[in-house]
Formats: structure tokens, C-alpha cells, sequence
């Protein structure tokens, strides 16, 4: 393993109730277990089968360099994709806004920015503002 690879994901879980904050890029995806599951939720279970099953991506990503099999997984849930998101350069202060177009085979995002440039983000030197 190199010291610069890296998998970066984000994953929202409610496991209360549909009255539940949650953010706006998520509205019309969510729904609660416990809306499906009338057993009490155990937590840490759901998270480590969670985090096991991205191990099998992210050794994918390791060993291939590439995020072939999940992709159409992650292009699938993922809730940037379509959307204005607010980046920026690590270690800068400015802040612009662009669109989220794709995800490649790298698990890189594409975006698009206001003067219809496209480019990837880049996860060593890009963060995404929320």
C-alpha cells in the first residue's frame, strides 16, 4: 500500500425515524431501518457490514488502482453527482462553486466549473465544503 491511496466516501444512515434532521442532498433517498426492520438496530453491527463491504472496494482500488466492479454502486447511491458542491483547494481560503458531473474508473469526481471547464477533484489537493 502506498501512503497516498486513499477511498474517500460518505454515507448517511438513519436508523431513528423518518422526523429525523437530515441533510437536503439527501431528501427522496432516505428512509429510515427502522421503518423497515422491526428488530432493535444494532449500530455497530450495520457499521462494521458497512466497513467490510468497502474493504472489498477499496482493496479493489489497491490492487487494480481502479473502482471498476463497485462503480455502477457508487454512481448508484451517491448523492453529489448532479449537484452544485462548493470545493476547494487544500491549504486555500477560496471557495468556488461547481457541478458534479461523474465519477471514473479512478473513483475520481468530474466536475464542471462556471466557465464549462471539466476536470477531476483530486484528493490530494481538493476538499469538498459542506
Amino acid at each position: 500500500k502506498k501512503d497516498n491511496d486513499s477511498l474517500i466516501i460518505s454515507i448517511y444512515i438513519n436508523v431513528l425515524d423518518m422526523k429525523d434532521n437530515i441533510i437536503e442532498e439527501i431528501e427522496g433517498k432516505k428512509i429510515a431501518l427502522s421503518d423497515i426492520i422491526s428488530d432493535e438496530i444494532d449500530r455497530e453491527k450495520i457499521i462494521s457490514n458497512i466497513l467490510n463491504k468497502i474493504e472489498i472496494y477499496y482493496d479493489e482500488l489497491l490492487k487494480t488502482k481502479m473502482i471498476k466492479s463497485s462503480l455502477s454502486v457508487f454512481k448508484k447511491h451517491n448523492c453529489l453527482l448532479g449537484k452544485t458542491i462548493s470545493v476547494k483547494k487544500i491549504n486555500k481560503k477560496t471557495v468556488r462553486k461547481v457541478e458534479a458531473l461523474n465519477i471514473n474508473n479512478f473513483g475520481e469526481i468530474e466536475i464542471l466549473d462556471k466557465s464549462g471547464a471539466k476536470d477531476f477533484l483530486k484528493y490530494s489537493q481538493d476538499t469538498i465544503e459542506w
